[in-house]
């Protein structure tokens, strides 16, 4: 599991763009997939995949081995 914290200056980017620079190994597609599938949480609750981050949010990612 990533967990990663939301920077002032990263808030109004959406999420999959923001995971996508953060976790270069996985494609911004798979981390969509990831989101519907809710192994994206942000403050421990599940999301849209055009959520727009806040300052503070808490973001925790689950990648299942495949």
């Amino acid at each position: 599991m990533a967990a990663f914290t939301v920077d002032p200056y990263d808030a109004g980017t959406r999420v999959d763009a923001w995971l996508a620079e953060r976790m270069e190994a996985l494609s911004r597609a798979r981390i969509q997939s990831l989101i519907d599938c809710g192994d994206v949480l942000v403050n421990e609750a599940e999301i849209k995949r055009n959520y727009v981050l806040k300052a503070g949010d808490m973001i925790s990612v689950i990648v299942p081995e495949a």
